[in-house]
């Protein structure tokens, strides 16, 4: 049970040295003798080896769902014998399956043992004994009942007066006798039934949410509670809203009109609905409101543009019960036709007259944008407008007094049609 030093070297002008001895694991106490021998003499000694006890078990998880694994720890005070040593193992409930016998190997302290689970209806305490040459140690552990793990609810979003359909997932498989969640709602257009059933073996549940008509969205939890575990998912009872706005045409000259259609998601309820009407652009004019039918699911109205110097987006907003839709409108500005000055060479500090026409006359206002390259030569106006229901409109330039001819470019543009004339700007 010892193992010595073949040999150990003592100091010059020491008379002792100390050394450790190292042992192997006994299966009883052994007395062995340990012999030193320098210079013909020798001289003798005792040590008793003793066993290891057992010292220690631990179960990991302390607390473990039923049907899943643990893992058992068996440690003693000091090393195993050649043959091992044998633990006895003992549970006090079935729940907990664990081995009769472990044996901690040769040399080593301590084992490690895989234990099984049963599937329990109710958290279940179990104490796990081990032995060992009349030492005992012992370890509590809980065998858990199937808790909530989550609620899934599809679709989390749903219409009022449709269904919804609810699962229950738990972390392990409901035992024999089946397991009973209870539910509950806060949900004022929901309804949720008082409890679902899950039966044996399954680790799964599921049940519908019936729901009611509402003016605007609410949201809410459906709850599922089962032993100490409580587990939410959110709902939202929606209601009818628009699903598209839509203009036609997508794109109209400033003056023109358009026509929006506004489709909701489901049939406008009895009495109709009404649907507020938004644009984000002056030059795009609609109505507040539309009206859809009941039992309808489109309405439409009228958008109004007015002229723009260059194109213009415009997004018309279709809003109800909380809910929005949108769509474009693109406003174009009337096409440019010509564009003249009159005349085009004058002495600085004359003026000069401009003439601006549209081919086609508008039933808005058209805004032409005039600039000159050198406004400290030649100034013209920012914009000259031509009245809704004309073609043309003047205007007049002014040039400033020049020490030298100038050549100074004036250009109108509109609806994407730009034009340019020289004025010749003398001493």
């Amino acid at each position: 049970a010892v193992k010595p030093l073949a040999s150990v070297l003592i100091p010059a002008g020491q008379d002792r040295i100390t050394v450790s001895l190292p042992t192997f694991g006994v299966a009883t106490s052994t007395v062995s003798t340990v012999t030193a021998t320098g210079n013909a003499i020798s001289v003798t000694g005792t040590l008793t080896v003793l066993p290891g006890v057992l010292s220690d078990i631990t179960i990991a998880p302390g607390k473990v769902p039923g049907g899943l694994a643990a893992s058992v720890t068996i440690s003693m005070s000091a090393a195993a014998p050649s043959t091992g040593m044998k633990v006895f193992l003992l549970s006090d409930d079935p729940a907990f399956v664990i081995p009769p016998v472990a044996t901690i190997p040769a040399g080593k302290t301590s084992v490690v043992i895989a234990a099984k689970t049963l599937v329990v209806g109710a958290d279940t305490d179990v104490k796990v004994t081990a032995s060992v040459n009349g030492v005992v140690v012992d370890e509590d552990v809980t065998v858990q009942a199937a808790r909530v793990a989550a609620v899934s609810i599809l679709p989390a979003v749903v219409l009022g007066g449709k269904p919804a359909v609810v699962t229950i997932m738990l972390t392990g498989v409901a035992p024999k006798e089946g397991l009973v969640v209870v539910l509950s709602d806060d949900i004022s257009a929901a309804s949720v039934p008082a409890s679902v059933a899950i039966k044996a073996g399954a680790k799964v549940g599921t049940f519908t949410v019936t729901t009611s008509a509402v003016s605007q969205a609410v949201t809410g939890n459906v709850t599922a509670k089962l032993f100490d575990s409580e587990v939410s998912g959110a709902l939202t009872v929606r209601s009818t809203g628009p699903a598209l706005v839509k203009l036609a045409p997508v794109a109209a000259t400033g003056g023109m009109s358009a026509v929006g259609t506004v489709t909701l998601t489901e049939p406008a309820p009895v009495g109709g609905l009404t649907v507020q009407l938004t644009s984000d652009a002056p030059a795009v004019t609609i109505p507040a409101t539309v009206v859809i039918p009941a039992g309808k699911t489109a309405g439409t109205f009228t958008a109004q543009t007015s002229g723009v110097t260059k194109t213009t987006v415009g997004t018309v907003t279709a809003t109800v019960n909380g809910l929005s839709a949108s769509g474009t409108l693109t406003v174009l500005g009337t096409p440019l036709g010509t564009f003249t000055l009159a005349p085009t060479a004058v002495s600085g500090g004359q003026s000069v007259l401009g003439q601006v026409t549209i081919t086609a006359a508008s039933s808005a206002d058209t805004v032409i944008e005039i600039t000159s390259a050198v406004p400290a030569t030649v100034q013209v106006p920012a914009t000259v407008t031509i009245p809704a229901g004309k073609k043309s409109a003047t205007f007049t330039v002014t040039t400033s007094k020049v020490t030298k001819a100038v050549s100074v470019k004036v250009t109108a543009s509109s609806g994407g049609i730009v034009k340019a004339v020289s004025l010749n700007v003398k001493p």
